[in-house]
């Protein structure tokens, strides 16, 4: 019987042999789906954390194949099993965790408190230069879409972000009484 570590330790074989464009990843799909077959996953190797990718589209509102391309990016934590495709629940879940609308601002934030804190961001992020407010605008924009980032992308987003943050501290630090 397979227990999820398995199926895990397998999803990350299949994912370095595509990536080196192996054919054997198909091979070793067909092999686990086979195997399966044979000794499915049960409620106590965690079975009940899968979904198909019909019930995960129906709990987020997207068709299937949606789901199956979010798989593929990355952007949902699943397994592909021959010609099946296995999403985690948890996955699913946080997905439609953030769907859901931010709460409302605590009460003691007023209206004119609200329109301070905008202006004051609205200045700090006029202070940032623009080609690197594109372009991490860019970045994160493609990732929120389920594109998977190179690692030098990756790499990039994270050096850009430190940038951004160092030089929005150096600008409120200017701005504050001394």
């Amino acid at each position: 019987m397979l227990d999820l570590s398995e199926v895990e330790e397998v999803k990350q074989l299949v994912r370095e042999l595509r990536q080196r464009h192996d054919r054997r990843a198909q091979l070793v799909e067909r092999l686990v789906e086979q195997a399966l077959a044979v000794a499915p996953l049960t409620p106590q190797s965690g079975a009940g954390e899968w979904l198909s990718t019909g019930e995960a589209a129906r709990l987020i509102g997207v068709s299937p194949q949606t789901i199956k391309n979010w798989v593929t990016s990355g952007a949902l934590d699943g397994v592909r099993l021959g010609g099946r495709i296995k999403v985690r629940r948890h996955s699913v879940m946080a997905y439609v965790d953030r769907l859901r609308p931010s709460p409302a601002p605590p009460a003691h934030l007023t209206e004119a408190r609200l329109g301070a804190a905008k202006r004051e961001e609205d200045a700090v992020m006029a202070a940032l230069p623009q080609a690197l407010r594109e372009r991490v605008e860019d970045l994160m924009a493609r990732r929120a879409e389920g594109v998977e980032l190179s690692p030098e992308e990756q790499a990039e987003l994270k050096r850009l972000v430190r940038e951004a943050s160092t030089r929005a501290t150096a600008f409120l630090a200017e701005r504050l009484p001394r």
